[in-house]
Order: C-alpha cells, then sequence, then structure tokens
C-alpha cells in the first residue's frame, strides 16, 4: 500500500478544474505537481492559427490536451482558503 502526504499549499494558491494543477492568485501563474513538485505552466498566445483571443494554458487530464483560458483562471480566486490536497508517494 503506498502511504499518502497530505501537502498544504500557501493560501494564494488554488485549485483548479483538473487534479494535480494549482493557480496561485497574486502572481498569476498556474502550477503543476504531477512530478512531484510544483512547476509553473508555459502561457500560449493567442494568434491567427488559434480561434483564442486571449492568453491561455493547456494541461494534461486524463490523456488528453485542455485548454484554460487566463480569464477562467482569474476568476478562481477566493482569497484566505487553505487549499490541501492529498498527494501519493511512489
Amino acid at each position: 500500500m503506498v502511504p499518502t502526504i497530505y501537502v498544504t499549499l500557501p493560501p494564494d494558491m488554488v485549485a483548479v478544474r483538473y487534479p494535480g494543477y494549482f493557480y496561485h492568485i497574486t502572481e498569476h501563474v498556474l502550477y503543476s505537481i504531477k512530478g512531484g513538485m510544483l512547476k509553473p505552466v508555459k502561457w500560449r498566445k493567442p494568434n491567427r492559427f488559434t480561434y483564442y483571443q486571449e492568453p491561455f494554458v493547456h494541461v494534461s487530464h486524463k490523456g488528453k490536451r485542455r485548454t484554460m483560458s487566463k480569464t477562467y483562471l482569474e476568476r478562481l480566486g477566493i482569497k484566505g482558503d487553505k487549499t490541501v490536497v492529498p498527494f501519493k508517494t511512489t
């Protein structure tokens, strides 16, 4: 059996729709915890080949690429809540 460790993130971090991704409200950066440590996710710029009109990020969920816009992430912010996340070690 794999032990579960609970990780407490800073109060400015908010969990997003997909597991393993957290948005930092004050820095406006999306982080991924999938590799065991927090890594920033790269913002994509809109261009003529994409139909997005604002910056966005691509995330992976169950092997499929999902897209989240910057306005969606900015609307998540509820300051003061602590985000406690179960994290399984291998």
